[in-house]
């Protein structure tokens, strides 16, 4: 015995169910490669520019290295995120005899950090 089923009757259901799976696999690609590219484009720039020279391959004050940072948020990158963020929120780094961001570069690295830490 074979039963047969009008298509309409499921369509709904089955259409639903892709579109779920759909935003759901478009929101997990959107979201590290977003965080990837912000990180290229606006949060390297910046630690580059006030980090490498005392964080880099060449000198690694305190043993620590910020030219690794890539934003692809590994997890031995999470501990060095989390560092990056306590220094910058408490003013501490960069030193002050250094060159200093802006509020607005302190506040985005800030903020590109929070977020990815959230991911």
């Amino acid at each position: 015995m074979t039963f047969r089923c009008a298509p309409f009757l499921f369509a709904p259901f089955l259409g639903g169910m892709v579109g779920l799976g759909l935003a759901q696999e478009e929101e997990l690609e959107l979201g590290p490669s977003r965080l990837e590219s912000q990180f290229r484009e606006s949060v390297q720039p910046i630690l580059k520019s006030y980090c490498y020279r005392c964080h880099g391959a060449r000198k690694m004050k305190s043993g620590v290295r910020i030219d690794i940072l890539d934003g692809t948020l590994e997890d031995k990158q999470l501990f060095l995120l989390k560092h990056v963020l306590k220094q910058l929120a408490g003013e501490d780094m960069p030193p002050e005899d250094e060159r200093q961001p802006g509020t607005e570069a302190r506040q985005a690295v800030m903020k590109w950090v929070s977020e990815a830490l959230r991911e």
